[in-house]
C-alpha cells in the first residue's frame, strides 16, 4: 500500500518536472 503510494508520489514529481522542463527549454528556445 505505502510502496505503491510513493511510486504513485515519484511518477507524478517525474511527470512535473518533465512538463516544467519542457516548459522552461520553450519559453528559452
Amino acid at each position: 500500500m505505502l510502496q505503491s503510494c510513493l511510486f504513485l508520489l515519484r511518477h507524478a514529481l517525474c511527470l512535473f518536472l518533465l512538463k516544467h522542463a519542457l516548459c522552461f527549454y520553450n519559453q528559452h528556445y
